[in-house]
């Protein structure tokens, strides 16, 4: 993870179902890129969290954003 990436990405990242919870009633943007260019949305389902992607979901994620840049 990187300096740049969000509360909600890392929580994404890491399977935090509790801090992605807290997180979304204070999220204004819920799909930032991160530092791979990828939104929190594609985060928990390249990682398996499939809850967390439901959550996002629920909350409003984009399921067609496509990724910020390829590496």
């Amino acid at each position: 993870m990187a300096p740049n990436d969000t509360p909600l990405s890392i929580a994404a990242q890491t399977g935090d179902e509790a801090a992605i919870q807290a997180l979304l009633p204070q999220t204004s943007h819920i799909d930032p890129l991160n530092s791979r260019g990828e939104t929190p949305l594609m985060t928990a389902a390249h990682a398996g969290h499939t809850t967390i992607a439901s959550l996002l979901l629920d909350h409003g994620a984009n399921i067609n954003a496509s990724r910020g840049f390829d590496y």
